[in-house]
């Protein structure tokens, strides 16, 4: 089972895994290409690592916003079709924990992948401007961007496996309000905060693939996420 998912979403998504591994290329290129002029307009060096420590003047501050795109796009990617096939994986005798967290296994490694692309370029760029200690702020950075990176794909796929219109906007709203006070944090606060939200959004997961066939996970049952008697509802049925 591993294996044939592996494989499957492999080739449903290598197009996309080849853009990205271009679309890392260049972004490191434009990155190299920023850093040079910055330090060749900017006299002396000193200024600049002035400005990095104390105004978070970082010429990779982008790249938080870049990883918040790949994760919706990689989940649009990896979910949009399979939404439509949820109601079987629902009736497959396999854990629905372990279907949804065996493909987000892949799409989290993908975005992974490309982190450590970008990571790699930063080393290899900022290593020949930045003293060492900037330049591992710099990686650490980056990390915390691919952090929030992952938390998009994982609400992503929350959005996108949700079938109720009411559920989808109360879940969006938990997402937004979470990735946008991400977005505001200047410096890398909260990390067990982001671990929970992460959490809490593989929970929404599940809660929406068995939205597929009318059912909740009991644990929402507080949050009117969870509201429903599986034996009334196979009644209905």
């Amino acid at each position: 089972m591993i294996r044939v998912t592996i494989l499957k979403e492999w080739v449903k998504l290598r197009f996309l895994i080849v853009t990205l591994g271009l679309f890392a290329l260049v972004l490191m290129m434009i990155l190299a290409y920023q850093t040079h002029t910055l330090f060749l307009s900017s006299e002396p060096e000193a200024l600049l690592w002035y400005r990095f420590v104390f105004f978070n003047a970082h010429p990779h501050g982008f790249l938080k916003i870049v990883y918040l795109c790949l994760g919706f796009s990689v989940t649009l990617a990896q979910f949009y079709i399979e939404r439509n096939r949820g109601r079987i994986l629902v009736h497959l005798p396999i854990s629905p924990w372990f279907t949804l967290g065996l493909h987000q296994f892949v799409g989290l490694g993908i975005i992974i992948i490309f982190g450590s692309i970008i990571s790699i370029g930063i080393w290899l760029v900022f290593m020949e401007f930045y003293p060492d200690v900037l330049l591992h702020v710099s990686l650490y950075d980056n990390l915390w961007s691919l952090l929030g990176g992952c938390l998009a794909y994982l609400g992503g796929t929350v959005l996108v496996m949700e079938s109720k219109f009411k559920i989808i906007l109360l879940k969006a709203l938990f997402i937004a309000a979470s990735l946008g006070f991400f977005v505001s944090l200047e410096t890398n606060e909260y990390l067990f905060l982001w671990f929970v939200v992460g959490f809490i959004c593989l929970l929404l997961g599940i809660d929406s693939i068995l939205a597929i066939s009318n059912k909740r996970l009991k644990t929402f049952y507080p949050l009117q996420f969870a509201k429903f008697n599986i034996d009334s509802q196979h009644k209905e049925l």
